[in-house]
């Protein structure tokens, strides 16, 4: 079943659990990709909205769905709780979990809107560093091995999926330097359970309260996965991007995100860190790549191709220098 009215009518107990009367409806589409579709409930009786998000058939993992519903409820029982989107219930036969809908001001925009006021920037910057380092500890933070190796074949498995890029023999070349210097590191970094699609677009800002969304299933991996995919994001598509050498770790942006996460665990001026800044930048400019030579948005892809090439280059030369 792949209706949208009738997996809504069929989850009774989830509406149920909303704690309004009335009828919910259907009203729009707000997302359709390749993993999933998501689409916005209302309940005319109220005002009130719901999202819900139907999980496509082989777009991810046959667990994939459940795991994301139970990181959400794990969030919500979190003391204090951790803001992200409420969940009501999930659908295990469609693959859809009904939650909260979130009216907010996605932290791309307020950048933008804040470009003239670097304090301010700074300010958003530092609040969605702090709610991440929430949302990790969550899932109880640990120090384990960074597995560079791992790393390395996922940026492989990425540049065979997208195929030939604009930029293909540069990115291949540098798969391979970061394969090689991902090898010389050998350390134990922090770990944790819960993970999420941490974009600019993402992290979102309500009433003065950061609320992350697109929350991953459990698995554990290394917290700078997620500040590096935050900043990687900012420095190529904000006010920051403007800037000289915005993925710099004395630069504000990093600065300001290591503080509200807290210096005693994202040191970014450490080897690791640049290595997963590094990985980041290059997964940007494989995808960017790839947009360019379909000729999407020709001269916004233009753009962030250059910015995702440099900054991969910079952060690899950095990286070679140490050893």
């Amino acid at each position: 079943m792949s209706d949208p009215k009738q997996i809504l009518a069929n989850m009774p107990d989830a509406l149920e659990r909303v704690g309004h009367e009335g009828i919910w409806r259907i009203t729009s589409q707000l997302k359709n990709s390749r993993k999933c579709d998501i689409y916005l409930a209302a309940n005319p009786s109220t005002s009130q909205k719901l999202a819900l998000k139907i999980f496509r058939p082989g777009g991810t993992s046959e667990q994939a769905p459940g795991l994301q519903f139970r990181a959400l409820e794990r969030l919500q029982k979190a003391t204090p709780r951790v803001l992200a989107p409420k969940v009501f219930g999930f659908s295990s036969e469609n693959n859809a979990i009904l939650m909260e809908w979130i009216e907010a001001e996605t932290i791309q925009a307020t950048l933008w809107r804040s470009i003239l006021v670097p304090s301010k920037r700074k300010q958003a910057v530092q609040k969605a560093g702090a709610w991440l380092r929430q949302f990790h500890e969550v899932s109880h933070i640990a120090l384990q091995p960074l597995d560079g190796n791992k790393l390395a074949q996922k940026l492989v498995t990425q540049l065979q999926k997208h195929g030939q890029t604009t930029d293909f023999d540069a990115i291949q070349q540098s798969i391979g330097k970061f394969e090689a210097a991902a090898k010389t590191l050998d350390m134990n970094v922090p770990h944790a359970l819960l993970h999420g699609d941490f974009t600019v677009r993402n992290v979102l800002m309500q009433s003065g309260s950061t609320v992350g969304i697109d929350i991953w299933g459990a698995r554990m991996g290394p917290v700078f996965e997620d500040a590096a995919r935050f900043v990687t994001y900012a420095a190529i598509n904000t006010p920051f991007a403007l800037s000289h050498s915005p993925w710099h770790p004395d630069g504000p942006l990093s600065q300001s995100f290591a503080t509200g996460y807290g210096k005693d665990l994202l040191d970014v001026r450490c080897k690791s860190w640049t290595l997963l800044m590094w990985y980041q930048f290059m997964r940007r400019w494989i995808v960017y790549s790839a947009r360019q030579s379909k000729g999407n948005s020709v001269n916004l892809t233009r753009w962030q191709v250059k910015r995702a090439e440099a900054g991969s280059l910079i952060l690899q030369s950095w990286l070679e220098d140490c050893f």
